[in-house]
């Protein structure tokens, strides 16, 4: 259910608790698990988002969690009505329906191309990204395992303002903007509230964080 941008969804977790997450386009705003039936934790978790967002309008988020509540008396009075988890590419496997079968096969010719990975970091180039090509290639390699079954994972440790950030954001641009997810601001722990799945073939990228509180 989507509110001034921000779009609500939320998932059984438990017969009394439920994960209820926000997002604006492909970015994560906040996740929490929470009794929707309970108007105090409804009010403290529209209290927590809408800080986070400047167009976050916390009547409506409070309707909507309202709303949500309804529906899940509803369910849980009927289990095998549980929601189905969300498909994760609809965009992608919609556009590639309609795309043409010679422009499929143009843009298969590449992998067969013993320069792949230079034509890839070409186009990164062409993007803004001047220099750091080794860890360019690292990135789109990382973003691209996401469709394997043990996808990659990529720490990378620099100082603050070093344009390492700015590196990984451009790499990002070149995978399908419903294949990437953003969670600048969410911790760890938040990450296990999101339903079964939700994350399956996505890159997820964290954003700059301090090294203390790196795992």
């Amino acid at each position: 259910m989507e509110r001034n941008g921000i779009t609500l969804k939320w998932a059984l977790q438990t017969p009394t608790r439920q994960i209820v997450w926000a997002m604006r386009g492909n970015d994560i705003v906040f996740v929490d698990s929470i009794s929707l039936a309970s108007a105090a934790q409804r009010q403290q978790y529209a209290n927590t988002l809408c800080p986070l967002d400047n167009d976050c309008s916390l009547p409506a988020v409070a309707e909507t969690l309202q709303r949500f509540a309804a529906e899940v008396a509803e369910q849980t009075a009927r289990p095998e009505s549980e929601p189905e988890p969300p498909d994760v590419f609809p965009i992608g496997k919609a556009v590639l329906a309609k795309t043409p079968e010679h422009i499929r096969r143009e843009a298969e010719a590449p992998l067969e191309s013993e320069n792949l990975l230079f034509a890839v970091l070409d186009d990164i180039a062409r993007l803004g990204v001047a220099g750091e090509r080794g860890l360019a290639l690292l990135v789109y390699l990382a973003c691209t395992s996401r469709l394997l079954p043990r996808p990659l994972y990529l720490l990378i440790s620099g100082v603050s303002a070093s344009g390492k950030s700015f590196v990984v954001e451009r790499v990002a641009q070149l995978m399908p903007p419903e294949s990437v997810a953003l969670a600048t601001d969410a911790t760890a722990q938040s990450l296990y509230y999101l339903p079964k799945g939700r994350l399956k073939n996505r890159a997820l990228l964290t954003g700059e964080r301090e090294r203390q509180t790196t795992p």
